[in-house]
């Protein structure tokens, strides 16, 4: 062996021994195969009831005129990666000897996943070695190698068992896992330098299947703490998002405050209940020029922006709690609405609704027709009464417990009265958002007998059965059930509406 082999060797031996967890046990001579001996791992202390796990190690000490930087890299020949790859992994070193004597020490860990990807690429290229990078080792930190000798035992036993099976696809894997121990910086900032070894668990037992060597560029973190404005806490929790360069923190839909620049942003996204309170934050936030996350003052520096900003920001407000109060009278719950994707269309009807149903504005035209008519706003499809009354037209909910007018069916004279919902078909009984059967069932069966009406009534129930084929909601063949009773109590012989009420009961059965 020669003279910078046997100084590498020492020089890395009395670093390892540095370590208070580490006991080197390297090779001086140059015959062995393969490997250079290895380190034993212990928990606390080298102390036999504190042992970790054993790392098999191989050296390769060099002459250079100056040393590498950051990394290094170094041939290693086929036969000696499928002998790594055979025993479960390795621990390569490369020792740099310069001609003052000097040294600086270079890594690389090689499970049997990374191996395995070697040797693959080797037989790809036909070849017979391959050159490895290895990234440099401070010698002022034993944590650094301590982390990395212990994250090798716990990825050798994880692996070892498995290195002959295939890895699973990411997009396969229902719940992914890591196992890993930091070299002293914080949690995040290691996962963001440090590639790690991801598993997939496969059964209730526990057992893990490799998925692939990741590096992260992005960790979410959800902090239970509240974003506060003076007593109000307007948000109960927040994510904080961090990459190498840059911190923000995201709350409501969707804030973020970057800590790296110190400024605040929002893109308004989510329901319409999540929007108005983050409307209702910005506001205050641009009113106090300050908020708190998780009890910490964020001071905001006004712009000349933020008078106009705060003015566009209250007419929002106004009309979201429009918006609010028209679904109210619809009885919808207001998170229903997918604000996103209102188009123009959709706004203009939404400003016409308001304004007519909300605020009782008069209007001399409208783009819709007259009598019950189901409109879509976005996602949601509300049913609407419509009617002239002289000049100017009158919209409401359709299903108002109280509609001002009656309705009639017949065009000879004299009419019967009937109810609006005569002539719903199953396509809008099952997707109007404001449909309310209990109302429906009530309201059709106060409305005076006639033959005329009770044929029109009969059709209703077809189509609450025909509802209920497509939906299987158990509120149509009830909504059904009323009112096949309520005509059979009127024309107690009457064999349609007797042949109907048997179909009813097989649904119900």
């Amino acid at each position: 062996m020669s003279n910078i082999e046997v100084q590498g060797v020492a020089s890395l031996e009395s670093f390892l021994a540095s370590s208070n967890i580490l006991d080197p046990h390297l090779l001086k001579n140059d015959k062995t195969i393969t490997w250079d001996g290895n380190i034993l791992v212990f928990n606390q202390e080298v102390k036999k009831d504190n042992f970790f796990g054993q790392v098999p190690v191989q050296i390769k000490s060099t002459l250079v005129d100056e040393f590498s930087q950051e990394f290094c890299s170094h041939g290693f020949e086929k036969y000696d990666i499928h002998n790594y790859f055979l025993d479960g992994g390795v621990l390569i070193f490369v020792v740099e000897v310069d001609h003052k004597n000097d040294i600086e020490i270079y890594v690389l860990s090689l499970m049997p996943s990374d191996l395995k990807e070697i040797l693959e690429d080797i037989d790809k290229k036909g070849g017979n070695s391959k050159s490895l990078k290895l990234e440099h080792l401070p010698k002022d930190n034993t944590q650094r190698i301590e982390s990395i000798c212990r994250n090798f035992v716990i990825n050798r036993n994880k692996q070892m068992s498995i290195k002959n099976l295939p890895s699973i696809p990411v997009y396969d894997a229902k719940e992914l896992t890591i196992t890993t121990v930091t070299d002293g910086r914080p949690l995040d900032e290691y996962l963001l330098n440090v590639p790690q070894y991801v598993y997939a668990k496969v059964d209730n037992t526990g057992s893990e299947l490799f998925v692939k060597k990741m590096k992260f560029t992005k960790i979410e973190r959800t902090i239970n703490k509240q974003i506060t404005i003076g007593d109000l806490v307007y948000f109960s929790d927040f994510i904080i998002i961090k990459e190498n360069q840059n911190e923000v923190i995201c709350f409501g839909n969707k804030v973020t405050y970057n800590k790296t620049s110190g400024k605040t942003s929002f893109h308004f996204s989510g329901n319409l209940i999540e929007q108005l309170q983050t409307n209702k934050f910005l506001i205050e936030m641009l009113k106090s020029k300050h908020f708190f996350i998780g009890g910490l003052e964020v001071v905001q520096q006004g712009t000349e922006e933020d008078s106009e900003l705060l003015q566009k920001l209250i007419l929002r407000r106004s009309r979201l709690k429009d918006i609010e109060a028209l679904l109210n009278i619809f009885s919808i719950d207001p998170r229903g609405l997918e604000l996103s994707n209102l188009s123009k269309a959709h706004n203009q009807v939404l400003r016409i609704f308001v304004e007519s149903i909300v605020y009782g504005k008069k209007r001399n035209n409208i783009p819709f027709a007259n009598g019950l008519q189901a409109i879509r706003i976005s996602n949601l499809v509300l049913g609407v009464i419509i009617y002239k009354d002289g000049d100017v037209y009158t919209i409401i909910n359709a299903f108002d417990e109280n509609i001002p007018f009656r309705f009639y069916l017949g065009d000879g004279k004299p009419e019967v009265h009937s109810s609006p919902y005569i002539g719903l078909s199953a396509e809008l009984l099952v997707n109007m958002d404001n449909l309310d059967v209990d109302l429906l069932a009530r309201n059709v069966t106060e409305v005076e007998y006639s033959d005329l009406y009770a044929q029109n009534l009969n059709l209703l129930v077809l189509e609450l059965i025909n509802a209920y084929d497509e939906t299987g909601d158990n509120k149509f063949i009830t909504t059904a059930q009323k009112i096949i009773d309520w005509l059979i109590s009127r024309d107690i012989q009457n064999k349609i509406f007797i042949i109907n009420k048997y179909q009813i009961n097989r649904f119900g059965d």
